[in-house]
């Protein structure tokens, strides 16, 4: 009889797709909002509203220069132009600033699920040492059995390799 397959959970796909939509969709559109609202305009377009293709070509077409970009939001009132590009940089430095604050204390956690985040080098470990008896425990053996190759020894018993699955 045949094993049962094993379900497999789509959590992280999911939590995956809900973060690329907030990254892409929400977060562009929230970081807008407030600095348009920082820059003295009142934005009108919903999170709806500021994907939309129709009603997104009608308000860049009303802009003026191509650099207004509190036009995707629909402000119903004028923009001071230096209050907004101020704020705007603001959020973004603060937004990068907590993400690598973040990402510190992730690494300086044990990693789990989250392992990806951290960069490389903090996944090294840096303490080297000699193997114990209890590392070698797995490697004692007689050699001369199929597929197992003498190692070496350890307080007079032979280490042996252990024994390969393929015959040929």
């Amino acid at each position: 009889m045949a094993a049962a397959p094993r379900y497999r959970s789509q959590a992280w796909r999911d939590i995956g797709v809900v973060a690329a939509l907030v990254t892409v969709w929400i977060a562009p559109w929230f970081v807008l909002t407030v600095a348009t609202w920082i820059a003295g305009g009142h934005p009108s377009a919903s999170p709806v509203a500021f994907i939309d293709p129709v009603a997104l070509l009608h308000r860049v077409a009303s802009g003026s220069a191509p650099f207004e970009w509190w036009v995707l939001v629909a402000p119903t009132s004028s923009v001071v132009a230096w209050k907004f590009w101020t704020a705007l940089a603001l959020i973004v430095c603060v937004a990068v600033v907590a993400g690598l604050g973040t990402r510190t204390q992730v690494a300086r956690a044990s990693g789990g699920p989250f392992r990806w985040v951290l960069p490389g080098e903090t996944r090294v470990v840096r303490v080297a040492r000699w193997a114990r008896a209890a590392d070698l425990h797995s490697l004692r053996g007689r050699p001369g059995h199929g597929g197992t190759f003498l190692l070496g020894e350890h307080r007079r018993r032979r280490l042996v390799t252990q024994p390969e699955t393929s015959h040929t």
